[in-house]
């Protein structure tokens, strides 16, 4: 839900490295392991498909944003499956295949339900405090070329 918002308010670049640093930091407490870059991408490309989905929306808009996050917990879930199979099932046949994502769906579909729960209750009260950091934070840089031909006659 974090990376997602990230990506909603900031845009997807922003989104992709907010969903990788977090993976990569969180799994400094929870452990480093060779699924790592697959969190990191997996993280990441939920952020890139928040920002994606906002495009250049200046309003919030809770049902797209809310079935973003259900879809994305499946997705991430999937794709971590395969990591998983290919990395410690053998062997690899289309039958240990469909047993890895009939395993994980109880805990896949834990994730989503968790993503819609939170964007349904959080979703607009970050949006709000994220939009108001978004404006603190950004710079714009305005050219005045009265005062600046000004300051070249006087030199």
């Amino acid at each position: 839900f974090i990376v997602m918002i990230s990506g909603y308010v900031f845009g997807p670049q922003t989104g992709f490295v907010t969903g990788a640093v977090a993976a990569l930091v969180s799994n400094f407490f929870l452990g480093q392991g060779p699924w790592t870059p697959w969190q990191m991408f997996c993280w990441g490309m939920c952020g890139v498909a928040a920002g994606l989905l906002a495009g250049r929306s200046r309003e919030f808009k809770v049902v797209p944003f809310t079935l973003l996050g259900g879809v994305c917990g499946y997705l991430f879930g999937w794709t971590m499956n395969i990591w998983h199979w290919v990395g410690f099932i053998y062997p690899l046949t289309l039958k240990t295949f469909m047993a890895t994502y009939i395993a994980s769906f109880a805990f896949d579909t834990i994730h989503a339900a968790g993503n819609i729960m939170f964007a349904v209750i959080f979703g607009r009260t970050f949006y709000d405090i994220l939009v108001r950091f978004k404006k603190r934070i950004t710079v714009e840089f305005r050219h005045d070329y009265e005062s600046a031909g000004q300051i070249g006659r006087q030199l």
